[in-house]
């Protein structure tokens, strides 16, 4: 029941909150690993799902079981695509090589990143604007954003499963500093 209401029991990333600003959050993230597909033509969350093993033999290289974390992230890649990671729980030091083809393990550095955390329904379009004006209020309070695919380098982060209501879930867009 408390998937549906928004509650959110997985991991999370570690971070730290370096500073405020209008409606954001400066902080401070720690490395980490994150299973990566392209999602060019919407696969990307079930082939990593099928890696981490929800709902199926895990493909990895150990067949092992993974914990499922939370958020997904979906960050712009080449035209309109966008590449979706599943961050690995923290306790995971050597990751299983993936079996399915297109299904990466990526190193996630430290990353010190500007946060704007918001609720509602998951909608591209509507993210991808929340980002460029939080680049524009993070230059606003002084903060240098380097540029990207979309004018801003950002990523989507969504923490919920599908089936929670609508405004009730968790989502956040970030940009790297």
């Amino acid at each position: 029941m408390g998937s549906v209401v928004g509650r959110i029991t997985e991991e999370t990333p570690a971070y730290e909150v370096l500073a405020t600003g209008d409606n954001f959050e400066v902080r401070r993230y720690a490395a980490g690993t994150a299973v990566e597909a392209s999602d060019a033509n919407n696969q990307a969350f079930g082939a990593l799902a099928k890696y981490i093993g929800v709902m199926s033999k895990p493909q990895n290289a150990r067949g092992e079981a993974i914990s499922m974390t939370a958020p997904v992230v979906s960050i712009p890649d080449k035209g309109d695509a966008m590449r979706m990671q599943f961050v690995l729980p923290s306790a995971i030091k050597d990751a299983p090589e993936p079996t399915a083809p297109g299904v990466r393990v990526v190193p996630r550095p430290a990353q010190t990143m500007v946060v704007e955390h918001y609720k509602g329904s998951w909608d591209e379009t509507d993210a991808k604007e929340r980002a460029l004006r939080l680049a524009d209020r993070a230059r606003a309070a002084g903060h240098e954003i380097p540029a990207g695919l979309v004018g801003v380098a950002w990523e989507w982060r969504r923490f919920n499963p599908p089936w929670t209501i609508g405004f009730m879930k968790t989502n956040e867009v970030c940009i790297p500093l």
